[in-house]
């Protein structure tokens, strides 16, 4: 566990440090980031694993939305109980650029919060965790497509409590 939180530590450490030395983003013609796109692929959430799609409601904010197979929250039981259905919806704000590289790609960062609800097979065990989001996103500007690392420590409401502080989460989409 130390070892896992040191490794988190470090990777925001390294991303702070990039974001703050890094010169500010020139405007490009993201094909991504833009009132009204929406974005389809796969990817993690708080606990659904399986489809992922992204909405932008502004140039600046966003809906995310999971849905797939109850895999659990928190890097422990991502991958270890896949069983059931599980839906969740995060709301991120687009933060400024980190890095422009001319008409190939951005890197940017968004921040959120989010809630899902999952059923075990064969249970009728409901789940109910909410998380908190930071998101790194690698857009790539000529085929519009994003593939986003998210740190995401949640919290179980139900069906017992439980903090897990680590948890890691991605997606890739295409958008039109």
């Amino acid at each position: 566990m130390h070892r896992i939180l040191s490794r988190v530590a470090l990777a925001l450490t390294l991303t702070t440090a990039l974001a703050t030395i890094a010169p500010t983003a020139q405007a490009a013609p993201d094909k991504i980031r833009s009132t009204g796109k929406i974005g389809l692929g796969l990817g993690s959430g708080t606990l659904a694993n399986g489809l992922s799609a992204k909405w932008y409601m502004g140039t600046d904010h966003a809906l995310q939305f999971n849905l797939g197979s109850f895999g659990g929250g928190g890097i422990d039981h991502r991958w270890h109980r896949v069983a059931g259905f599980a839906a969740g919806v995060d709301y991120l704000l687009e933060l400024p650029d980190i890095v422009t590289a001319g008409n190939a790609f951005v890197l940017g960062w968004n921040a959120g919060v989010g809630g899902a609800l999952g059923v075990a097979d064969g249970h009728a065990d409901l789940a109910v965790a909410v998380a908190g989001i930071v998101g790194l996103e690698f857009r790539i500007i000529p085929v519009p497509i994003d593939i986003v690392l998210e740190f995401r420590p949640g919290l179980l409401i139900i069906p017992d409590v439980d903090f897990d502080a680590v948890d890691f989460t991605a997606h890739i989409r295409f958008y039109f």
